[in-house]
């Protein structure tokens, strides 16, 4: 269908050029055009005008089914994540026990050198109860070397408490403790200074039991004679040289203390402990400057310690159940350890209300 529209140009506006607008074009619809002058064999010119078709109406088709599709997904995303997160900063702390076990076949050790079979380790938090099972640290091929170092002059029962407690350190806390009074034939052969001072460069770890006896200055040693001195009660005496180098590895270990924390080094290879019958100022000034505990409260703190085992994490405790302060008597190691440490302080208790008398 032809159309033939006149243009009547506008000379006063513009002498070389006009523009026109073609009108009622429909959309999709190629046109061919012609302009030529409103003359008699006037040139003509030819020219194709396409009309694209308007995408509005297709974009919308298009676009809503997978807008309808991806919203709600997205919401219900959004929804999940955000009930999420109600639930887990606004809930209650909940109690819940986990059963963590040591493997002791993370570990090997040498002869005579018992690990615990099963550590009993209770995550403590309010609701719940989980197992896991976790290891001790197994950076290494053996267990952590300990050495306890003591004061002799408080007495058997002291000294047997002492023992009980290597006993039950090495028996249940995974830990190879070193006591000169385990090991007298190379105490005997090396001597009682060079063994102590062989085993503080050895071990990891130094636990010295402070008690009164520490702050004792022994008399100087007797030249001659082989007879065993006798205390007025009939007690031996315990300044020999063989017991005496205990105390002297202790004042070597302050100074070693001292000069560490005085270069900023780690203090953590060294411990301070007493028993419950002795006092904190017992413990020697140097020895302030490093971690110590009071035993038997602390057996897990000594544990956690050594292991590096933390005891405590945000809205969390562990408790080890066997060496608990109430779990730890169950044992036959802990109820021998509980016991000596009640003898000990019993006789204590009865030296100082009864001095020895040292007259004539």
């Amino acid at each position: 269908m032809k159309k033939y529209t006149d243009i009547t140009p506008n000379s006063f506006k513009n002498q070389t050029h006009h523009s026109y607008q073609l009108k009622d074009l429909q959309e999709g619809t190629n046109y061919t055009c012609e302009i030529a002058a409103n003359e008699v064999d006037a040139v003509r010119k030819i020219f194709n005008v396409q009309v694209m078709r308007i995408h509005k109406g297709a974009s919308r088709v298009s676009v809503t089914p997978a807008m309808a599709l991806m919203l709600p997904l997205c919401l219900s995303v959004v929804a999940i994540i955000t009930v999420l997160l109600v639930a887990f900063t606004r809930r209650k702390p909940r109690q819940r026990m986990k059963e963590l076990f040591m493997k002791p076949e993370n570990h090997s050790y040498t002869p005579g050198f018992s690990l615990p079979a099963s550590c009993d380790i209770q995550h403590h938090q309010e609701k719940g109860t989980q197992e896991e099972m976790v290891s001790l640290p197994g950076n290494r091929l053996t267990p952590p070397r300990l050495l306890i170092c003591y004061s002799s002059y408080d007495g058997p029962a002291h000294v047997k408490a002492v023992m009980q407690l290597g006993a039950f350190i090495q028996q249940h806390m995974a830990t190879q403790v070193c006591l000169d009074l385990w090991d007298s034939l190379n105490v005997a052969g090396e001597g009682g200074m060079a063994w102590h001072c062989r085993q503080i460069r050895e071990c990891d770890f130094i636990l010295v039991i402070c008690s009164r006896g520490l702050n004792h200055r022994p008399e100087p040693l007797q030249p001659q004679g082989d007879t065993v001195h006798e205390e007025a009660d009939g007690e031996p005496d315990f300044g020999s040289n063989f017991n005496f180098s205990s105390e002297a590895a202790v004042r070597l270990i302050c100074t070693e203390v001292g000069r560490a924390k005085a270069r900023g080094q780690d203090l953590s290879k060294y411990m301070a402990a007493i028993f419950e019958y002795s006092e904190e100022v017992d413990i020697p000034t140097e020895l302030r400057l490093v971690s110590h505990y009071t035993l038997t409260k602390d057996l897990e703190l000594i544990f956690s310690h050594i292991h590096g085992v933390a005891l405590h994490r945000p809205g969390t405790y562990l408790k080890i159940n066997h060496i608990s302060e109430e779990g730890f008597t169950k044992l036959p190691a802990g109820a021998a350890l509980r016991w000596a440490v009640s003898e000990a302080g019993m006789a204590m208790r009865a030296k100082c209300h009864h001095p020895v008398d040292r007259g004539n």
